[in-house]
């Protein structure tokens, strides 16, 4: 994890990407890594920073201060959506802040937290990305969706 934080901070600083838009992906702000990565990333030049495992408004503020903390008050956020909780709580994330540019559905994360079967059709998760695509819109964010693993 420290080889690639430093990977990744040399990579931004050093350009390159065009007209690409360039997002770090931080750790979990309750892991060993999280405050760290983010001391790092803040003023490295990245387009936002998007924080995993956000569940509430509580937890957007908590990350907006760390970024503020680390220099990094004016770098936009955007938040990973990936648990049942943030899903029922996409109202109070997307009005959260300002800063909040955009919600990202981390569907392989919240298909296995819903004990659900990865099918085609994603039945298991429309009324989950319904949800959030309602709130990032209602309130002006851009919803990114996930991944899939098929």
């Amino acid at each position: 994890k420290l080889q690639s934080r430093d990977n990744v901070v040399q990579a931004v600083k050093q350009g390159g990407y065009g007209k690409r838009e360039v997002v770090i992906r931080v750790n979990d702000l309750d892991s060993i890594w999280g405050h760290d990565d983010i001391q790092a990333v803040a003023n490295v030049g990245a387009d936002a920073i998007l924080f995993p495992n956000i569940e509430s408004r509580e937890d957007v503020l908590r990350a907006q201060q760390l970024l503020d903390d680390a220099g990094g008050k004016d770098v936009p956020m955007m938040v990973m959506i990936e648990s049942p909780l943030a899903v029922l709580n996409a109202k109070e994330i997307a009005a959260a802040s300002e800063r909040v540019i955009c919600m990202v559905m981390a569907t392989s994360d919240l298909v296995s937290q819903l004990h659900a079967r990865v099918t085609h059709e994603r039945s298991a998760i429309l009324t989950s990305l319904s949800l959030v695509i309602l709130a990032a819109r209602a309130y002006g964010k851009g919803v990114i969706d996930g991944i899939t693993s098929d």
